[in-house]
């Protein structure tokens, strides 16, 4: 049975509306693998990765990078490591296809991520979704624009393979990059 999981927060102003199908069972955040990017903020921010577990024994993982290579860490129950990374690893365009971070807990052991683009007053934070939990063929995201603050929702998506092709349905014209997607057809 399939499930849709609401989601609301609010960036820069605008309000983001996003919806995620997720197959019932698996509507819990911890995961063996996951993959980040960051969306530009519009100051240089603080890029801080946050990893813990509900696990009851420590858990190794790995986190690689598009930049910096592979670095390890153990998340613990109760605790909360954090990983920082200066603000180049911003999309800065929607041609960026090289700023991702990934994490990979060992053996088939579960963590739990979460991210965080702090500035004053412009802090965007998300709760990371393991990539197993994400079923390809029923996932969806729809934004959108609070044209009353006169600003734009963005949206930073890593694929876990190069070549990845991506469909995009939108339910109101949209631009992707430099090409516009009418409400309803794929683009």
């Amino acid at each position: 049975m399939k499930m849709k999981l609401p989601i609301a927060c609010f960036l820069f102003g605008a309000v983001i509306y996003a919806s995620l199908e997720l197959t019932q069972g698996q509507q819990d955040n911890q995961g063996n693998e996951f993959y980040i990017t960051f969306i530009k903020n519009i100051l240089a921010p603080n890029l801080i990765v946050f990893v813990t577990t509900a696990e009851y024994e420590p858990v190794s993982f790995t986190i690689e990078t598009s930049q910096t290579g592979i670095e390890s860490g153990t998340a613990t129950a109760g605790q909360v490591t954090d990983f920082q990374y200066p603000s180049s690893y911003e999309l800065t365009s929607e041609t960026d296809r090289t700023k991702w971070i990934h994490l990979k807990a060992e053996g088939d052991r579960k963590i739990i991520v979460y991210a965080a683009s702090e500035v004053q007053f412009t802090t965007d934070t998300c709760l990371c979704l393991p990539a197993e939990d994400i079923d390809t063929a029923s996932t969806y995201v729809a934004v959108m624009e609070d044209s009353s603050v006169n600003t734009y929702a963005e949206i930073g998506i890593v694929a876990a393979a190069d070549n990845t092709v991506l469909s995009i349905t939108p339910t109101q014209t949209i631009t992707v990059g430099t090409t516009s997607v009418s409400a309803g057809a794929t683009g």
